[in-house]
């Protein structure tokens, strides 16, 4: 099963552009982008960021026709397609579903990676939805991983770090348990990972 996707387009500075024309991606699920993002770049040319998913044509996923807000950084060559979107604020709408959201939170992951030695060499979204954002920054020492979630998971860095003691393993241990590393956590629900090897 695939997805038919429209991505509505925001400029740089959060004013709409108009649609892509739709297009279909291998994964069902809706919270999975870096398909979307591969095949526009593929496509189009274009670097986007999916902000949040706008409607679908079913009530939830797999599958469907979904409609995405998404931001460029340039203006697109191609033509688009008219499209509205209400960009109103919503009180429970999270930074990274926001204009210029996801760019916050990279340079963040970006700096404290910097701070710890590790140059960026490349970002690249991986899924977006109402529970978290995960983005994959990969470095000159190995990849490591961006996650945001709203307010009421803020304790995640915290539970991670204390998993290992739990589970009666001495010191900075969580890779034998499968748990991540937390590099860094901002309190305000960014974190940032370090890669646990396999799948």
């Amino acid at each position: 099963m695939s997805r038919t996707v429209t991505l509505v387009l925001l400029d740089a500075t959060g004013r709409p552009l108009g649609a892509l024309p739709p297009f279909d991606v291998p994964e069902p699920w809706w919270q999975e982008v870096h398909s979307i993002v591969d095949t526009v770049r593929q496509r189009h040319g274009l670097e986007v960021t999916v902000l949040r998913l706008l409607d679908a044509d079913r009530s939830a996923p797999p599958g469907g026709h979904v409609r995405y807000l998404a931001q460029v950084v340039d203006a697109p060559a191609v033509p688009l397609e008219p499209a509205t979107v209400d960009l109103a604020p919503h009180p429970l709408r999270q930074p990274w579903a926001e204009a210029g959201g996801p760019a916050r939170s990279i340079a963040w992951a970006t700096g404290e990676l910097s701070r710890l030695g590790r140059r960026v060499t490349a970002v690249a979204q991986q899924r977006t939805w109402n529970l978290s954002a995960i983005w994959r920054l990969d470095t000159d020492q190995g990849p490591a991983w961006l996650k945001q979630l709203p307010s009421f998971a803020r304790h995640e860095p915290e539970v991670l770090g204390r998993l290992p003691s739990v589970a009666g393993l001495p010191g900075d241990t969580n890779c034998l348990i499968g748990v991540p590393v937390v590099l860094a956590a901002d309190g305000e629900g960014r974190m940032l990972l370090d890669d646990v090897p396999g799948e």
